[in-house]
Protein backbone atom coordinates (compact mmCIF):
# COMPACT_ATOMS: atom_id res chain seq x y z
CA UNK A 1 0.00 0.00 0.00
CA UNK A 2 1.38 3.30 -1.14
CA UNK A 3 0.32 6.91 0.04
CA UNK A 4 1.68 9.40 -2.04
CA UNK A 5 1.41 13.62 -2.11
CA UNK A 6 -1.77 13.11 -4.93
CA UNK A 7 -4.09 10.51 -2.25
CA UNK A 8 -7.17 12.24 -1.68
CA UNK A 9 -8.24 12.52 1.96
CA UNK A 10 -11.44 10.41 0.65
CA UNK A 11 -9.36 7.26 -0.02
CA UNK A 12 -7.09 7.28 2.82
CA UNK A 13 -9.97 7.38 5.03
CA UNK A 14 -11.27 4.44 3.44
CA UNK A 15 -7.87 2.80 3.56
CA UNK A 16 -7.98 3.28 7.33
CA UNK A 17 -12.01 2.22 7.90
CA UNK A 18 -10.68 -1.58 6.00
CA UNK A 19 -7.13 -1.66 8.63
CA UNK A 20 -9.46 -0.69 11.45
CA UNK A 21 -11.72 -3.52 10.75
CA UNK A 22 -9.28 -6.12 10.29
CA UNK A 23 -10.62 -8.85 13.02
CA UNK A 24 -7.65 -9.09 15.43
CA UNK A 25 -6.45 -12.61 16.53
CA UNK A 26 -7.19 -14.54 19.95
CA UNK A 27 -3.89 -13.89 21.88
CA UNK A 28 -2.66 -16.92 23.41
CA UNK A 29 -2.02 -16.80 27.02
CA UNK A 30 1.55 -18.82 26.62
CA UNK A 31 4.29 -17.14 24.41
CA UNK A 32 3.54 -18.46 21.08
CA UNK A 33 7.71 -19.51 20.44
CA UNK A 34 7.16 -21.79 23.88
CA UNK A 35 8.72 -25.65 22.78
CA UNK A 36 11.38 -27.44 22.43
CA UNK A 37 13.74 -27.18 19.63
CA UNK A 38 12.82 -30.82 17.94
CA UNK A 39 16.16 -33.51 17.77
CA UNK A 40 16.67 -33.58 12.95
CA UNK A 41 15.93 -36.94 12.11
CA UNK A 42 17.80 -36.42 9.33
CA UNK A 43 19.87 -33.58 7.93
CA UNK A 44 18.90 -30.82 5.77
CA UNK A 45 20.03 -32.48 2.73
CA UNK A 46 18.58 -35.91 3.21
CA UNK A 47 15.09 -34.13 4.06
CA UNK A 48 15.51 -31.62 0.93
CA UNK A 49 15.98 -34.26 -1.21
CA UNK A 50 13.06 -36.99 -0.22
CA UNK A 51 9.93 -37.61 -1.75
CA UNK A 52 7.19 -35.54 -0.52
CA UNK A 53 3.58 -34.12 -0.18
CA UNK A 54 1.71 -31.68 1.11
CA UNK A 55 -0.70 -31.77 3.91
CA UNK A 56 -1.94 -29.51 6.53
CA UNK A 57 -0.26 -28.51 9.62
CA UNK A 58 -2.62 -30.51 12.02
CA UNK A 59 -1.91 -33.74 9.81
CA UNK A 60 1.78 -33.20 9.90
CA UNK A 61 2.06 -33.88 13.47
CA UNK A 62 4.61 -36.76 13.87
CA UNK A 63 6.07 -36.49 10.41
CA UNK A 64 9.24 -35.41 9.24
CA UNK A 65 8.91 -31.60 7.81
CA UNK A 66 11.04 -32.36 4.40
CA UNK A 67 10.62 -28.08 3.42
CA UNK A 68 13.50 -25.37 3.55
CA UNK A 69 12.15 -24.18 6.77
CA UNK A 70 9.40 -22.39 8.11
CA UNK A 71 9.97 -18.59 9.33
CA UNK A 72 7.26 -16.97 11.39
CA UNK A 73 7.55 -13.46 13.03
CA UNK A 74 10.66 -12.44 13.79
CA UNK A 75 12.28 -14.02 11.82
CA UNK A 76 12.39 -17.16 13.50
CA UNK A 77 12.56 -20.25 12.16
CA UNK A 78 9.91 -22.52 13.41
CA UNK A 79 11.04 -26.03 11.43
CA UNK A 80 14.33 -27.14 9.63
CA UNK A 81 14.42 -29.69 7.07
CA UNK A 82 14.48 -32.71 8.79
CA UNK A 83 12.67 -31.88 12.34
CA UNK A 84 9.78 -33.96 13.17
CA UNK A 85 7.09 -31.55 13.67
CA UNK A 86 4.97 -31.73 17.20
CA UNK A 87 2.14 -30.62 18.30
CA UNK A 88 3.39 -27.38 19.99
CA UNK A 89 4.77 -26.69 16.06
CA UNK A 90 1.84 -27.18 14.60
CA UNK A 91 0.09 -25.01 17.00
CA UNK A 92 2.61 -22.27 16.51
CA UNK A 93 2.39 -22.62 12.24
CA UNK A 94 -1.28 -22.46 12.46
CA UNK A 95 -1.55 -19.19 14.33
CA UNK A 96 0.93 -17.44 12.12
CA UNK A 97 -1.42 -17.90 8.91
CA UNK A 98 0.53 -21.30 7.52
CA UNK A 99 -2.18 -23.94 6.45
CA UNK A 100 -0.24 -26.11 4.86
CA UNK A 101 3.73 -28.26 5.34
CA UNK A 102 5.74 -30.49 3.39
CA UNK A 103 6.84 -33.46 4.92
CA UNK A 104 8.45 -36.83 4.18
CA UNK A 105 6.49 -39.53 1.71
Amino acid sequence: IMAGIRARKSDLDALCEVLLNIPKREKKATPVLDFDIPKPLLTPRQALLSPRERVSVHDAVGRIFVGFTLPCPPAVAIAVAGEQITGEIAETLAYYGHKTVEVLL
